[in-house]
């Protein structure tokens, strides 16, 4: 007689990956468009690459990535500091362009800010969360991680009021912290959860007194 084994059950995070690329950050006057190279890895069906955006005043207009459109799949368009992230599955090419648009000539710089993501199909958002906030030590427990587990990218930027400051997190792990223009600011983080967090908790904490203009935050959870 045949032996059927029974079916695996998979608990915890659905299969999936989750790697941080790399970051750019443009100082001085941004323009309408940047172009940044980045090496997004060993060319796979199933690698998905996400972009997060940082940028100032001006609206998001598109992003590509390696010559594939991308999906804008959770936009901050709030008054100051303004987040994308975008989506795409990109499955040739190693180095590359990504070129990211807004719709006029920004006063500050640009952050860019890539993960490579490997999944059977491409990543579902299930939540998002954002805030237009000018408070030092920002506290945030708004963004819900399903049962089974998933992924949270966060980012917080803005007119920080000063040259040097740079931003602290808890319940994420920060993956990049810069300047992207005299006195503006950005950093991101993640990480991938094997369980649900209702919420989650996240703590973003700036070195300094935010003394100038709206400083945001914003976040995805994606499974």
């Amino acid at each position: 007689m045949l032996l059927v084994p029974p079916p695996l059950f998979r608990s915890g995070t659905p299969a999936l990956t989750f790697t941080f690329i790399g970051s750019a950050r443009v100082t001085g006057l941004g323009g309408s468009s940047t172009t940044q190279s980045f090496d997004i890895g060993v060319p796979s069906a199933n690698r998905h690459i996400l972009v997060v955006v940082s940028a100032y005043y001006q609206n998001f207009t598109g992003c590509t990535i390696l010559g594939v459109a991308a999906t804008p799949i959770f936009v901050n368009s709030g008054t100051g500091a303004k987040h994308a992230f975008y989506l795409a599955t990109v499955p040739s090419g190693s180095v590359g362009n990504i070129v990211i648009t807004v719709n006029a000539s920004l006063t500050s710089g640009w952050a860019v800010d890539v993960y490579r993501i490997d999944k059977a199909t491409l990543p579902t958002l299930v939540d998002s969360e954002t805030l237009q906030s000018n408070t030092q030590n920002l506290s945030n427990s708004g963004i819900v991680v399903p049962a089974d587990g998933g992924i949270v990218v966060a980012t917080r930027s803005g007119y920080t009021g000063a040259a040097t400051r740079t931003f602290t997190w808890t319940g994420l792990t920060e993956n990049s912290d810069g300047t992207m223009s005299t006195n503006y600011h950005a950093s991101v983080a993640s990480e991938k959860f094997g369980s649900g967090q209702n919420p989650l908790a996240i703590g973003v904490n700036c070195s300094g007194t935010i003394t100038g203009g709206n400083c945001g935050f914003s976040a995805v959870c994606l499974q």
